[in-house]
């Protein structure tokens, strides 16, 4: 059983911390197996998730949670930051991440085993740059290397719109998990 969750951009949730916290309760309800949280845990900076990091902490799955980063997470809607405090906080929230067990994937693969069957685990950077991602192809070459075309393969991407002229092509995934559209 494997949950998807992408979008939350905790900081919107400031003032009413419950949602955040009945949304944790219902996915644990669940029992899954695996979590993949698909990219834009924050609005605008790193603050916001070490503000509900005890809550998120509270994430569980017999298999971990795995992540990649969307838009919002690069912190490209930060006016007020320079380059070197968006980098700061971008490399903040992927601690943060890390910090609470979270296997965050910057253009990596790694396999899952249960017994005798396996499942690919695959996550590309969205780069932060809105639908523009220039490095798309590099980004899933690195994500891809070494993998073998055998076993299921699911990738992780913030952002849905290159599964067909990108990910189909250029990868062995059969199913990509997206956020980005809510």
């Amino acid at each position: 059983r494997i949950i998807q969750i992408s979008d939350w951009h905790v900081g919107t949730f400031a003032q009413c911390r419950e949602r955040v916290e009945r949304a944790v309760e219902q996915v644990n309800s669940l029992q899954p197996d695996l979590i993949v949280f698909t990219g834009d845990l924050v609005n605008h900076s790193a603050s916001e998730a070490e503000d509900f990091e005890e809550v998120l902490c509270r994430l569980s799955a017999r298999d971990g949670i795995v992540s990649v980063m969307g838009n919002h997470d690069y912190m490209m809607y930060s006016r007020d930051f320079t380059q070197r405090k968006r980098r700061e906080h971008v490399l903040r929230l992927q601690q943060l991440q890390r910090r609470m067990g979270w296997k965050l994937l910057l253009n990596e693969s790694f396999t899952l085993h249960r017994g005798g069957d396996s499942i690919i685990i695959a996550g590309i950077e969205s780069n932060g740059n809105g639908l523009e991602v220039p490095n798309y192809e590099n980004y899933l070459r690195q994500t891809y290397e070494g993998v073998s075309c055998k076993g299921f393969n699911i990738l992780l991407s913030h952002y849905p719109s290159y599964w067909r002229s990108h990910v189909l092509p250029l990868s062995p995934a059969v199913l990509q998990l997206s956020g980005h559209t809510h």
